[in-house]
């Protein structure tokens, strides 16, 4: 089914319109406003992995799960360990998480 002339204009000058941004970059961001990604963290601390490499890889396995990516294939795409992505994954990445990450104020 082809669209009329109309909706291509008028979806190629929204397009124009629209700044072009990475996602990886908004989540970032969004997460620098709101601390989202603690959701997806384990608690305490005790894996020798830093806040930081713990947060990139709750961001990885995010990306991952919300792009439909294994995470073997986000792993090798992104240098990252397949397992810490995994990890966080399978065992972090729940409903009840991602429920509590969306009703931050």
């Amino acid at each position: 089914m082809n669209k009329p002339d109309a909706i291509k204009i008028l979806k190629d000058l929204i397009e124009d319109r629209l700044q072009k941004c990475d996602l990886a970059d908004i989540l970032i961001d969004i997460d620098n406003r709101t601390n989202f990604l603690h959701h997806f963290l384990p608690p305490g601390d005790d894996s020798g992995v830093s806040s930081l490499a713990r947060r990139r890889n709750a961001l990885a396995a995010a990306l991952a799960i919300g792009c439909i990516i294994v995470c073997q294939r986000m792993a090798h795409a992104s240098g990252l360990n397949f397992h810490e992505i995994s990890l966080v994954a399978d065992w972090y990445l729940t409903e009840d998480a991602a429920r509590h990450s969306s009703s931050i104020p």
